[in-house]
């Protein structure tokens, strides 16, 4: 995931050196982060560099209410304090430090990041704006077609990928099942593993399909996963009667019996962001 470099740049007289300081302008929740320092000259004596996030965040709200300005400054939820020093041994022209970004429930907000020390034998003392966000996980579910007729085989993989660096999971999904649209479970799979993160599920519709219809007049099944930390994916589209919900159209001379493989269409979440992100 490519993120915006924030740069910090002091181009002093010959004598005393120049430096370069760089860190990502986001930095994700439970996830490590660099600041890289750079010097131009190889001789330059020994530095050290404080980094240090404060204990009090702030955010601004961008709505407004009768009692509430615009431009309120709001105090958000916990944040742990961040610390730390990066040594600079004597003629180190670049040196990256790795930083583990603290546990949050907060999920997108700014802080203050304050740098001092000495670098190339120049006092350093700067403030820069990093945003802070939580990394929710997103899990991708796929049938192989578009078009189910009743009493045809259903078949599906699901994959989910965590962090900014969109690692894939390998944790075991408690419950995998699938309802119909009166929510009644018709097939289920419990304590689902995986040993290179891709799930394999296969069903098979019934041929007289539960005819119950929702407001736009299509019969749907649901398809439901749970994921080690207990939130729920849901991703309606698995469709009994030949019309899935809002079915993406059929490449020109492909026949709409030919398995073709495509995302199911429509997603409902609970309990986590971008769940079942289905754009494949």
């Amino acid at each position: 995931m490519a993120l915006c470099l924030l740069l910090l740049g002091f181009l002093l007289p010959p004598a005393l050196g120049g430096y370069l300081i760089t860190t990502p302008r986001r930095w994700i929740s439970e996830w490590p982060t660099q600041v890289c320092v750079t010097v131009d000259k190889p001789n330059a004596p020994a530095g050290f560099l404080n980094v240090t996030i404060d204990n009090v965040h702030r955010i601004h709200s961008f709505f407004s209410s009768s009692t509430t300005p615009a431009s309120v400054i709001q105090e958000p939820k916990h944040m742990a304090f961040i610390f730390t020093t990066i040594n600079i041994p004597a003629g180190t022209t670049n040196q990256c430090n790795d930083i583990q970004v603290p546990a949050t429930t907060d999920t997108d907000y700014n802080k203050k990041l304050e740098l001092s020390g000495s670098v190339s034998g120049v006092e350093v003392n700067h403030q820069a704006v990093i945003q802070f966000k939580r990394f929710a996980t997103q899990t991708y579910l796929q049938t192989d077609k578009y078009l189910y007729l009743p009493g045809q085989k259903v078949q599906m993989r699901a994959i989910t990928v965590v962090g900014p660096e969109l690692t894939i999971s390998t944790a075991q999904y408690p419950e995998v099942w699938v309802t119909t649209p009166s929510r009644t479970r018709i097939v289920q799979w419990k304590n689902v593993t995986t040993a290179n993160g891709l799930i394999h599920l296969d069903m098979r519709l019934i041929d007289e399909p539960e005819e119950v219809l929702d407001e736009v007049g299509e019969v749907l099944a649901t398809v439901h996963g749970l994921t080690k930390q207990s939130n729920r994916c849901g991703c309606e589209g698995v469709d009994a009667s030949g019309i899935p919900k809002e079915h993406p159209t059929a490449p020109e001379g492909v026949d709409a019996q030919t398995i073709w493989p495509t995302a199911v269409p429509t997603v409902q979440t609970s309990g986590r962001e971008d769940c079942c992100d289905l754009s494949y």
